[in-house]
């Protein structure tokens, strides 16, 4: 598949000397990744297109196994199972994305201050914003632009994951970036973090 090293960095203006110089390597490298002769490992791709600004996939000339929306779709549906689901990465999903919109001050309900029904788990949507995609698309838009996101959906697409193993991936994806919103709301993290903590007290405290 023919990758569009050679387009993009046209379009930007840059030599490849200039490129070659920016990921630390020769030209004659570049102009082999550009005709297909020599392929570039991964870290070799995010070094190459941080330096022309584009995703590695795009870069790469892939079409992507799984599109933004569908991802987002799969957050969605995989949230509103958690609200009722014991499997552990739902449960692990419902924790980040909790976080992350109390975080952000996008959740539509405070931190209950009594005990959740046994069977349910935290829910801080209103039933619109709940199976609203638009809202989810909008809600999650920075991190869907973000670095870590274009080289998850790399990752996803050379690879056959289970949906458990991308959900858990997401969580994973979703607690860095809350963490970085974090570091301008800290007593909001710590609120949080106090708030789970109690929750699993009373769970083990509880009957089964």
């Amino acid at each position: 598949m023919k990758n569009r090293i050679k387009q993009i960095r046209k379009q930007k203006s840059i030599s490849q000397t200039m490129l070659a110089n920016a990921i630390n390597t020769t030209r004659a490298n570049i102009s082999l990744y550009e005709n297909n002769k020599r392929e570039p490992n991964l870290e070799t791709w995010l070094k190459i297109s941080e330096a022309l600004k584009t995703s590695v996939p795009y870069l790469q000339g892939l079409t992507p196994k799984y599109h933004t929306k569908t991802i987002v779709q799969m957050l969605q549906s995989s949230y509103i199972k958690s609200l009722t689901a014991r499997d552990l990465y739902l449960l692990r999903l419902n924790s980040s994305i909790n976080q992350y919109l109390f975080i952000s001050g996008l959740n539509d309900k405070p931190l209950p201050t009594s005990a959740i029904p046994k069977n349910n788990n935290l829910n801080l949507l209103n039933q619109d914003h709940l199976t609203n995609l638009d809202f989810w698309e909008t809600t999650f838009s920075s991190l869907l632009h973000s670095s870590d996101f274009s080289n998850f959906r790399l990752l996803i697409s050379q690879s056959d994951f289970s949906k458990q193993q991308i959900i858990r991936m997401l969580a994973a994806i979703i607690d860095d970036y809350s963490l970085s919103v974090a570091a301008n709301y800290p007593k909001k993290l710590i609120l949080f973090h106090s708030f789970q903590l109690e929750k699993m007290k009373n769970h083990l405290s509880s009957p089964h």
